[in-house]
């Protein structure tokens, strides 16, 4: 009897091993529509990289991030302001298409990308493999609202300090933080081959592409 139990014991703590190392990294992503350092940050660093190493990781996009645009988001309405409406059909999208991150961060990047984003919302969903139609039924001030309060909430329990930001299975290190308009792909890169991962996107001894910070200058 006690055999069987130390065989079954080796078992379980083989799993719970085997489960360790085969840890997906999950990146965690937070933003806002219309938001200057979030714009930017899916132009220069998220959308130039995220196809090669989608390969390599899971996503989970965060785009209600301050109680601001929870409360903006709670009294939206058809004759607000861009502002609302786009944080409100964000928030709707990542609600409706959780099982579906992939298709979710292209309609972001298109959203965010575009300078006419709120009139191509339906062509963004189309591009990314969305039914509009879904997201466009949600309703701002009722549905809309209860999702981006859930998705803050997500954000909260991480005690971020400021958006965009990037997190690495739901665990805020400051250094990351800190440094994300530097070089998005290093971190993620380097987070893999700290869990022992190889990722194609990630060539060991390359030299990390030079990079532009918001105002111009070339970042450090």
């Amino acid at each position: 009897m006690k055999f069987l139990i130390a065989i079954f014991s080796a078992i379980l703590l083989f799993k719970t091993i085997e489960c360790t190392c085969d840890q997906d990294l999950t990146v965690i992503v937070s933003f806002e529509s219309l938001h200057k350092l979030s714009i930017w940050f899916f132009k220069n660093q998220f959308a130039p990289v995220y196809e090669e190493l989608t390969k390599c990781v899971k996503w989970h996009f965060i785009p209600c991030s301050t109680t601001q645009i929870v409360d903006q988001v709670k009294n939206c309405d058809k004759d607000d302001l861009t502002q609302c409406n786009l944080d409100a059909m964000h928030a709707c999208a990542a609600h409706i298409y959780e099982d579906h991150q992939y298709e979710l961060g292209k309609f972001f990047i298109c959203m965010m990308t575009d300078a006419e984003a709120y009139c191509n919302a339906d062509q963004c969903a189309k591009n990314a493999g969305l039914e509009w139609e879904k997201i466009k039924k949600c309703k701002p001030s009722t549905d809309a609202a209860e999702y981006c309060l859930n998705r803050w909430n997500q954000l909260n329990i991480l005690h971020v300090v400021h958006v965009p930001g990037v997190f690495f299975n739901w665990r805020y290190n400051q250094s990351v933080d800190e440094h994300i308009f530097k070089n998005f792909k290093t971190h993620v890169c380097e987070r893999l081959q700290k869990m022992g991962k190889t990722c194609d996107a990630c060539p060991p001894c390359s030299a990390p592409p030079s990079s532009t910070t918001p105002n111009g200058q070339n970042s450090p």
